[in-house]
């Protein structure tokens, strides 16, 4: 009997120890996915606005040329504000291992790279490698979500009538583990 209780109590231990173990890596994966903590709110202005302002007369937008100044002075704000507004700040670095989120954008035959790192955006016109996810679009249709009210919903219009094409790169696990899934869902419908 002596012996029975002795095995008894290491199969015991070994089991309260694998438990325990399971629990911890299921808070692990779970608290990147759940575990969303507050994140300071980044305000960006428009970059557009003060090409709508030099083309305002009597009240009245001149809607024309602010698009045509908009494609011409093209660069990261207008990319930063697009993906802002377009729910990239709820994206994070996995608590899995798969690193920061990397977003590759075809603007016009141009590609532009996105990092977001710390809760930053590092935003580059170059290629990325691993990039999680692709948009591709062009700088018109860049400036009239711009333009438009409501970018997010521009966005997310534009993505449903094909105007804008995006594309999940990584694997499941990975984009879940970075918030992507939850943003293209809410974006595709």
């Amino acid at each position: 009997m002596v012996k029975s209780n002795k095995y008894t109590g290491k199969i015991f231990i070994v089991l309260i120890i694998a438990i325990v173990l399971v629990v911890v890596i299921i808070l692990l994966v779970f608290s990147g996915i759940f575990g969303k903590k507050p994140k300071e709110v980044t305000v960006l202005d428009n970059p557009m606005k003060k090409i709508i302002f030099d083309n305002t007369y009597q009240g009245k937008v001149d809607f024309e040329k602010v698009l045509e100044q908009g494609v011409k002075e093209f660069d990261k704000d207008y990319v930063n504000y697009l993906l802002i507004s377009s729910g990239a700040e709820k994206l994070h670095k996995s608590v899995i291992g798969y690193g920061d989120p990397a977003i590759e954008l075809n603007i016009d035959n141009e590609v532009w790279s996105v990092k977001i790192e710390n809760g930053n955006l590092i935003t580059e016109k170059s290629s990325i490698e691993n990039e999680d996810f692709k948009i591709i679009i062009s700088k018109q249709e860049t400036v009239k979500a711009l333009l438009s009210e409501n970018t997010y919903e521009f966005f997310k219009n534009s993505l449903k009538s094909g105007n804008i094409q995006a594309e999940l790169v990584a694997g499941k696990a990975e984009l879940l583990s970075k918030g992507y899934l939850e943003m293209y869902q809410s974006l595709s419908g």
